[in-house]
């Protein structure tokens, strides 16, 4: 049997902490997250679910997002704040914006594959995010400039 239902059930329920339903057939809009403020771990990857990543803006302090292949659009702006992000899946969402956006803080893994994000990773970007072990980036926009010499195309080619 197939977990399914609307993420709407989880309106009434401000002191949610963490949400587990990837891989479900849930659906619905993330609205129905706007009034949570207490999500640390928020999964809904590879669901129905659509909707603003914006709607996930009263969030104090998430660690892990995963809203991977769903069908939730916006921009990445919204994430500038959550400066305890560990964790964060958007492959194969709508989202746009620029890379430079995320909290690097904390930031252990970044998997942006597929989506229209853009941005630049320099030395200067990498030495903000000391943590990071896992950065996906597989057919996106965002390019790579070490030392100014060497640039990545979307498919993660070398054009040169």
């Amino acid at each position: 049997p197939k977990l399914t239902g609307d993420i709407k059930v989880f309106q009434g329920l401000p002191d949610l902490r963490r949400l587990y339903l990837q891989g479900t057939q849930v659906h619905g809009d993330l609205h129905a997250f706007i009034g949570a403020r207490h999500i640390d771990e928020l999964h809904l990857g590879n669901t129905k679910v659509t909707g603003d990543l914006k709607d996930l803006q009263n969030f104090i302090s998430p660690h892990d997002i995963d809203l991977s292949n769903t069908q939730v659009s916006g921009d990445l702006e919204m994430l500038r704040k959550f400066h305890y992000l560990e964790t964060l899946n958007l492959r194969g969402t709508k989202l746009t914006g620029n890379l430079d956006v995320i909290p690097c803080f904390g930031i252990r893994e970044v998997d942006l594959s597929y989506t229209q994000v853009v941005g630049r990773i320099t030395d200067a970007w990498m030495g903000r995010c000391q943590h990071l072990h896992t950065l996906l980036l597989r057919n996106s926009s965002v390019q790579f400039a070490n030392d100014g010499t060497v640039y990545m195309d979307g498919a993660g080619k070398d054009p040169m």
